[in-house]
């Protein structure tokens, strides 16, 4: 009798499973994000807000606005206007290693302007309603009005309207506009200012023969701690064009030969500076007259020299404070001053001479 054996072979389908971390495969780690101001100028290191990522992989922008982003090195840097933003890592699979992505969220929130100080001198007796919007300025809708100090007179907090009556006193109003963490509230104030004058201190400013070029007439003074300015002029007393800066000095462009500009400026702020106003005459080249001041080096180290036309008087050196730091009389019409003592900035020096004086700007570095 035959004996028959069967053998049976059984195969065994073998199944890869397990994420790509469990096999050994690279990850584009755990996604992440962080939330910022617009404000924020900070650097953002996008590796820094994702979690377990293996290197080699790549850096896209898939929404958002604004900023800098630099997809090399996976840093973005904000600025003033970005969206949210949301940047992928992509990590290429091969073989039996799929492709794998982790996004890096940037949530912007908006920092929040109150607008610039303002001010206005008015008398008790002016029945007038004061649009408190009209003397800030730049000002985000949705802010709040408050009463900080003064008495006297109608507030509307709702309408942002201030109405002066007799007795009332000098009054500041505050307007807040509210930001979202990490962002901050925002403040400016309106000063109005009852039955008196401008408090603040007003600007020196005077024609830059230095910076005049050829049918020009250059203005400048010092910012008395302030970083906005309105200013105005006419030439020869024609229609008057006003603006604003952000800087202590202003040139007239397209002046003809021996025309008269009249320029103004104001500093915009809190305490209601005054004005200044001065009247200065276009000439046909950068050489002024007999009058010519020579100033060098400038900026300088600790020697100034000076050079006039005529003997001088006297010599007064102010800082953009307006604070004296220096005064001497002389009678010569070349010398040196050592300026070894004053601080790095900006100064102002008044030459006084027989017939008048001149003020022009110099640098100590």
């Amino acid at each position: 009798m035959k004996k028959f054996y069967f053998v049976f072979v059984l195969c065994i389908g073998l199944t890869v499973r397990g994420n790509a971390s469990e096999i050994g495969c690279p990850t584009a780690g755990v996604s992440g994000g962080v939330t910022i101001c617009d404000s924020s100028s900070t650097s953002i290191f996008l590796f820094d807000l994702i979690t377990g990522e293996s290197s080699g992989g790549t850096w896209t922008r898939i929404s958002g606005s604004g900023g800098t982003f630099d997809a090399l090195t996976g840093i973005y840097i904000p600025a003033y206007g970005a969206t949210t933003s949301t940047f992928v890592y992509n990590i290429l699979g091969s073989g039996i290693c799929p492709d794998e992505a982790s996004l890096a969220t940037v949530i912007i929130n908006r920092q929040p302007d109150a607008g610039l100080d303002g001010c206005l001198a008015v008398q008790d007796t002016n029945p007038t309603i004061i649009d408190l919007y009209t003397i800030i300025g730049g000002e985000d809708p949705q802010g709040v009005w408050t009463r900080t100090t003064g008495v006297g007179g109608t507030f509307s907090a709702a309408a942002g309207t201030y109405s002066p009556a007799v007795g009332a006193t000098t009054s500041t109003f505050t307007y807040t506009t509210v930001g979202v963490t990490p962002c901050i509230n925002d403040t400016s104030t309106a000063t109005i200012i009852i039955n008196g004058t401008s408090v603040g201190q007003a600007v020196t400013l005077f024609c830059d023969a230095a910076n005049s070029t050829a049918n020009s007439v250059a203005f400048d003074w010092n910012n008395v701690g302030q970083n906005s300015f309105n200013f105005s002029y006419t030439i020869n007393g024609g229609p008057a064009v006003s603006g604003n800066t952000t800087i202590s000095n202003f040139q007239v462009l397209n002046v003809a030969p021996g025309s008269s500009v009249t320029f103004t400026v104001q500093p915009v702020g809190g305490n209601c500076f005054p004005s200044s106003t001065t009247t200065c005459n276009s000439l046909a080249n950068t050489v002024f007259e007999s009058d010519v001041v020579a100033f060098y080096p400038n900026p300088f180290h600790d020697i100034l020299n000076l050079k006039f036309e005529e003997p001088l008087k006297s010599i007064l050196i102010t800082n953009v404070l307006g604070q004296q730091v220096f005064s001497k009389d002389y009678t010569e019409k070349e010398l040196q001053i050592n300026l070894a003592h004053l601080s790095v900035g900006t100064y102002f020096v008044r030459a006084q001479m027989e017939n008048g004086f001149k003020t022009f700007k110099i640098i100590k570095n």
